[in-house]
């Protein structure tokens, strides 16, 4: 009790700050809204009265056609910047702000009858009323949306519900109600309703800040318009409307360092309240399952598309649940729908990181924070769990799943449907194995480090060992917390993070102040160790039954590697020059003859690699429409000058340049998949000796 009530003061001590904060930020843009409807009446006044008397009397002392057009331009431009930049100032508060509602199906009751009952049951538990509208989403998540508007900060508006039909996998219907209720909790009549007022002034002020719409693609036009004494107050109005905009955005920094404290607290508050509904177990087993349910959404999608090339098919949920349930049994636990799932699954033996941080902007506490700081609550009821799926109709859950579908068949015809154990034995044979174990997975999928030892410039061991222990294991984790911590600390130093509070082996340092050398010197003495580890992995595999393959394949790894470093180096790194100079509006006519020069330099730079690259790409991967067209401007670059107008050599250039991350996105690909290769033939070679 007397924590609770130490939470809800402090709620109603930041929420005082976040709302005077707020206060300011109206008043200001109030202000400016005032100046808004000036601008408006001075442009009134020029186009009917000022600007009218002003030609008359201009048009009478000179005979200069070309100072006529000056002044015409000058009338029109006044008249359209203050109407442009009035609206500008204005707008806010007439703008609705819609919620894109693609990739969701919205549902009745007479669709879902039991899913209502159970919505209706938890708006009634935490004091809420119903949701306005309820959609079905493909995600693992559930949020309460509505549209907004200026006067969303004052008067109520109608929230929508939005249901992740991911999250039913491996759950019950406890731990939904959990999860709405968490969702309900922000805007309870049993939470701070200063609460739920922050909440939405902090949506609605983001929107006035950050929002684009058709009015900013008028200013461009405008600005690029080919009349001169008309366009500069295009600019002009471009340029006062960006520095209101950095006003607000200072305004808005102000509000949301307060906001992301307060924020934090909420979700703790909507998490007890989600607790006096279900209970503190069930809470803490929907964050664990929910954790593991995000793991395997990639792998979803990869089983999917891999049943698609194999003619078949299956229920995407069903795949998410069976993944769930064999990563779960891969870290010896068990996850299913009809119990609560008591503890994180994960590796609890591994190293862990040695530095952490207070993300400043970290609007969410850790699942590890939220469950330490659930009230300790009793399940409700002693019923027997009931699976999610229960209140879901089939062919809603079909519906839903639709909006998945993967169009990559091999063959025509039918796809063939699996279900059941039939799919469980075909993503443990096939999609497993393409992913490998989690044994392996550590050595060549989340780890960089294979190309520490390059077997064509140094030895191998000189005896052969089994590399794949749990003692390497734990070296290579140690150096990808360590790598990671790195760039954390490198985040901080550079001003790219702001961190409130940062901590190395549990001392606390200032963020100016972070142990960066120490580290260093920590991560260069373990480098030898992970180098070992691939040492001892090449000369296993090497010597191993597949050894020639193997060879082949760190032949390609690092050659690949070293494609990928030049053209990062002579490719990727002048094309952003490029486009940074040519975005600049400081360049000159001599400034554009010379990027032009430097695209010229670049295509004869492709020329010269793009085929030997390109023979680096799997027959799939070289399939790419990216290297099809990239291969044929490299290609033009060598044929003589094609004489093109300005407009069609832009259009070149732009098509030249929006290829080349993708390009490097492939190689990065097979690099990848080069590794993967080298780690299936590892999880071959053990199996091999199983049998033996």
């Amino acid at each position: 009790m007397i924590k609770r009530m130490r939470e809800n003061n402090a709620i109603r001590a930041l929420g005082k700050t976040v709302l005077y904060r707020i206060a300011l930020f109206v008043l200001v843009y109030l202000s400016l809204v005032a100046l808004g409807l000036t601008l408006l009446y001075i442009g009134y006044k020029w186009a009917t009265f000022w600007g009218i008397d002003m030609l008359q009397r201009a048009f009478d002392g000179t005979n200069s056609g070309f100072v006529m057009l000056i002044l015409l331009g000058a009338y029109l431009g006044v008249i359209a910047l203050c109407l442009m930049f009035g609206l500008f100032l204005v707008k806010f508060i007439f703008t609705r702000l819609n919620v894109e509602e693609e990739g969701r199906i919205q549902v009745k009751e007479s669709d879902c009858p039991q899913l209502f009952e159970l919505i209706r049951h938890v708006a009634r538990a935490t004091k809420c009323p119903m949701p306005h509208k309820v959609f079905l989403s493909t995600e693992i998540n559930a949020c309460v949306y509505f549209n907004t508007t200026f006067w969303s900060m004052f008067f109520p508006v109608r929230k929508n519900l939005v249901l992740g039909v991911g999250l039913f996998a491996t759950t019950s219907t406890e731990e939904i109600k959990g999860i709405l209720a968490h969702e309900f909790g922000h805007f309870s009549q049993d939470s701070m309703k200063i609460s739920s007022v922050v909440y939405t002034a902090n949506i609605v002020m983001g929107n006035l800040v950050y929002g684009e719409d058709a009015w900013d693609r008028w200013v461009d036009r405008w600005s690029h318009f080919g009349w001169s004494p008309f366009s500069i107050f295009g600019l002009l109005t471009r340029f006062f409307t960006v520095r209101v905009r950095l006003l607000l955005q200072c305004l808005y920094r102000y509000v949301n360092i307060a906001y992301r404290e307060l924020s934090r607290q909420m979700e703790y508050d909507a998490d007890s309240i989600a607790c006096k509904v279900v209970g503190k177990a069930v809470m803490a087993s929907s964050f664990y399952k929910t954790t593991v349910l995000m793991q395997c959404s990639s792998n979803t999608h990869v089983a999917l598309v891999r049943l698609a090339e194999t003619s078949k098919k299956a229920d995407p949920f069903e795949v998410l649940e069976l993944l769930a349930q064999i990563k779960s049994r891969e870290e010896g636990k068990t996850i299913e729908a009809t119990a609560l799932l008591q503890a994180e699954v994960k590796t609890n033996d591994e190293p862990t990181a040695r530095f952490s941080c207070d993300d400043l902007w970290n609007s969410h506490p850790s699942d590890k924070d939220r469950i330490q700081h659930l009230p300790n609550i009793p399940t409700q009821g002693n019923e027997p769990l009931v699976s999610a799926w229960s209140i879901l109709p089939a062919d809603l859950r079909q519906s839903v799943g639709e909006l998945l579908r993967v169009d990559k068949s091999a063959k025509s015809g039918m796809p063939q449907m699996l279900t059941g154990e039939e799919l469980r034995q075909w993503l443990e044979k096939e999609l497993v194995t393409e992913l490998l174990d989690m044994r392996f997975r550590r050595f060549f999928v989340e780890c960089g480090c294979i190309d520490l030892f390059n077997p064509m410039e140094e030895k191998p061991a000189e005896t052969v060992t089994y590399p794949f222990t749990k003692r390497n294991r734990n070296i290579v984790t140690a150096y990808i917390r360590a790598y990671e911590d790195a760039e954390q600390m490198i985040e901080i130093i550079n001003g790219n993070r702001e961190v409130s509070a940062a901590y190395y082996k549990g001392k606390s340092y200032a963020p100016n102040d972070l142990p960066t050398i120490e580290h260093s010197h920590y991560m260069e003495r373990m480098l030898p160790k992970v180098k070992n580890v691939y040492r001892e992995i090449y000369t296993y595999l090497r010597n191993g039954s597949h050894g020639t393959e193997v060879q082949g394949l760190y032949e390609r790894l690092f050659a690949l590697n070293k494609r990928i470093e030049a053209y990062q180096q002579a490719i990727i790194k002048p094309a952003e020059k490029m486009v940074e100079k040519w975005n600049s509006s400081h360049k000159e006519d001599k400034d554009e003859a010379q990027l032009l020069q430097e695209y010229e330099h670049l295509l004869a730079e492709l020329h010269d690699t793009m085929p030997s690259t390109l023979r680096m790409l799997s027959e799939e991967l070289h399939a790419d429409d990216t290297c099809a067209d990239l291969y044929r401007l490299s290609v033009q670059a060598a044929a003589p000058s094609k004489g093109l107008d300005s407009d069609a050599q832009m259009k070149e250039i732009n098509t030249c340049l929006s290829l080349l991350s993708p390009f490097l996105e492939l190689l990065q690909q097979q690099y990848a998949e080069l590794k993967l290769a080298i780690g299936r033939i590892a999880q071959a070679e053990e199996e091999l000796e199983l049998v033996q």
